[in-house]
């Protein structure tokens, strides 16, 4: 399986060093915040957590807010 990194801390698939632990994703264009960071050296695992309202909100719209 793939290591998805994460920010959405209170996604229900969110996982310890912003780890994504769903079975499957689904990820929307625009390129993410996460995405450009990578691409500067930047290790998702130390990025800011990022709570979001909604799918629409994270771009994946695998997300599913933590009660």
């Amino acid at each position: 399986m793939a290591t998805i990194r994460c920010t959405v801390s209170n996604c229900e698939y969110w996982g310890d060093q912003n780890f994504c632990t769903a079975e499957q994703i689904l990820v929307m264009a625009p390129a993410s915040p996460i995405q450009a960071a990578d691409e500067q050296g930047v290790h998702a695992e130390t990025l800011k957590r990022t709570p979001a309202k909604t799918d629409e909100d994270t771009l994946c719209y695998t997300f599913e807010r933590r009660e």
